[in-house]
């Protein structure tokens, strides 16, 4: 009788696991991160998975890439938009859209344009998030939130009080013209780096300084090499969260519903821990050595940019695109659609400087890919025909 209640009590006890074993997801979306995993943005991305696992009953799982394993913000996002499905959302800073024809949403990068951190929200959670959204829409994504990461500040490897001492300076940027007009604007060298490689650049005299937000400041021990920070406050950091088309399809509504609404969580959530985060990381930086100037009156640095403010993010001309790009990618639906934007008189290849590259990724057949490399060989221009199909 004994062995019969035992081997009952085992019966039931597998049939109990079997009932509440977690099943695989049915959709796995990947997020592309270009921080660790424990910065702020990590944190934001891992509290965002919680939330759609949870609103959709473990249906979609949400994969993280941290640390740009999949390459850089913009790398990133060439992808996304060649529907390449590869990743499937990506957390992108705003100022990067400024080559993508999404001049409102780059407008959130410009100079001294946010007082403080409730400034950016109100207007983040304005009416002009719609018409920010329904621009990015048009790329071949949609915009699922907002994001920031605090007020980006120079720091130097020697010290600096005021505006004139930056002039000259070698300064890392990333690849951002909004960035560099500030740098120039400011009398310094904009130098393009990636991030990966701008502690060893700041430890050799590449550069003289940089510019972040507090916490990546820290987590990557720039403090180290670069422990003289100029609270100057330029820009506030701020994203957006994408999803692209394909991805969305991958999805029922319901579950693109609940991707949505995690998303809406985890900006409330990133708003609770921003300031927090910057408020621990200038204690801690004290801690470790680093030296804070305070920016009493900002009006120096703000007429040193002013150029910057007035030209905005606008979209550029082909003409202007040739003349200003070293490497073009086109993805358009036609080969007939490529020539236009190559060789109209106001055209890329008008202005397009020797040694540019241009990737064609659109459906262009043999004759018109033949016919666009001749047109850009005579200019010393190289021409790759690597159509989105294979």
């Amino acid at each position: 009788m004994k062995n019969k209640l035992v081997a009952a009590a085992m019966l039931g006890l597998i049939a109990v696991s079997a009932g509440t074993s977690v099943s695989a997801a049915d959709v796995t979306l990947v997020l592309a991160e270009e921080n660790a995993e424990d910065s702020l943005s990590g944190k934001v991305a891992n509290y965002f998975k919680e939330q759609v696992n949870e609103l959709t009953d473990g249906a979609v799982d949400i994969d993280i890439q941290c640390s740009k394993v999949l390459g850089s913000e913009t790398e990133i996002l060439d992808g996304m938009l060649a529907q390449a499905g590869t990743v499937d959302i990506e957390r992108i800073t705003t100022s990067r859209l400024t080559n993508y024809s999404c001049p409102k949403t780059a407008s959130l990068g410009l100079p001294y344009l946010f007082e403080s951190r409730d400034h950016f929200w109100a207007v983040a959670e304005s009416e002009l998030k719609d018409e920010i959204f329904d621009e990015i829409s048009t790329l071949g994504v949609t915009g699922l939130s907002f994001y920031e990461e605090g007020f980006r500040s120079f720091f130097f490897k020697d010290a600096v009080t005021d505006v004139a001492d930056i002039a000259g300076k070698k300064i890392r940027v990333a690849d951002d013209p909004i960035m560099r007009g500030i740098v120039e604007g400011l009398g310094g060298s904009p130098t393009v780096i990636s991030s990966g490689e701008l502690y060893t650049s700041l430890q050799s005299g590449v550069v003289d300084g940089a510019e972040q937000p507090l916490s990546p400041y820290e987590l990557n021990a720039f403090y180290e090499v670069a422990p003289n920070v100029i609270l100057d406050e330029h820009t506030l950091g701020n994203a957006v969260y994408i999803i692209s088309d394909l991805a969305k399809s991958k999805l029922t509504d319901e579950q693109f519903a609940a991707v949505q609404e995690a998303a809406q969580k985890a900006q409330e959530f990133n708003k609770e821990q921003s300031a927090q985060t910057d408020e621990d990381c200038m204690k801690s930086l004290a801690d470790k050595g680093a030296v804070f100037t305070e920016v009493e009156d900002k009006t120096p640095y703000k007429e040193a940019v002013a150029d910057v403010v007035a030209a905005g993010a606008k979209e550029a001309t082909y003409a202007e695109i040739g003349e200003q790009c070293g490497r073009i990618i086109i993805m358009v639906p036609s080969g007939a659609i490529s020539k236009s934007i190559l060789f109209d008189e106001d055209g890329v290849a008008s202005t397009i400087k020797e040694g540019t590259v241009v990737c064609d990724m659109s459906s262009v057949t043999p004759v018109e890919s033949k016919e666009c490399y001749e047109g850009l060989k005579d200019k010393g221009v190289g021409f790759v025909d690597a159509p989105v199909s294979g």
